[in-house]
Order: C-alpha cells, then sequence, then structure tokens
C-alpha cells in the first residue's frame, strides 16, 4: 500500500510548504517512500516561491523549501481530481 499526504493551507506559500518540506525531511531521514505534495486552497500564489519567513523557519531547521514553487501549480482541488481516493474529512484553518 502505498501512502500519499497532501497538506493544504490558504495559499501555499507558508503553512503547507513547511509541513510538506518538514514530513519530506523526516520521511528522508527514516528511508520511508511516501507520495508527499502541498496546495492551497485558492490560487493567488500559483507559481510563487514559499514565503521568505517560511523559508527561513524551515532553514533553521535543516529543511530547504527555498526552490519549491514548481510543485505549487495546484490547488488542492486539482490535487484531488486526480487521487483514486480522498479522505472523506479535510481540516484546514486559517
Amino acid at each position: 500500500m502505498s501512502v500519499s499526504v497532501l497538506f493544504v493551507c490558504l495559499g501555499n506559500i507558508c503553512r503547507s510548504p513547511l509541513a510538506e518540506g518538514a514530513l519530506r525531511a523526516a520521511a528522508e531521514r527514516r528511508g520511508i517512500e511516501i507520495e508527499i505534495d502541498s496546495a492551497g486552497t485558492g490560487d493567488w500564489h500559483v507559481g510563487q516561491r514559499p514565503d521568505g519567513r517560511a523559508i527561513l523557519v524551515a532553514d533553521g531547521k535543516g529543511v530547504d523549501i527555498s526552490g519549491h514553487a514548481d510543485g505549487f501549480e495546484n490547488t488542492w482541488r486539482d490535487v484531488a481530481a486526480g487521487a483514486e481516493a480522498l479522505i472523506e474529512k479535510i481540516a484546514g484553518r486559517d
């Protein structure tokens, strides 16, 4: 069974990129194969790099999210539309 995780926040430039980067780094350290993505609830920041403050926070923990703009091209609806199964409950806080 493969595991996929989608982190969602409002614009996908702060919280979800941080969460994606943290989980990706932890999975790599432990040799765990997992599909990880992040998305925004809206398309305000599509194609933009993560916010500079988020980059600094991640960097302070040894995680580089600075070159992640290429992964931020979709909203959560775009990502979920391609999923074979979607968790029935999505919780968000903005």
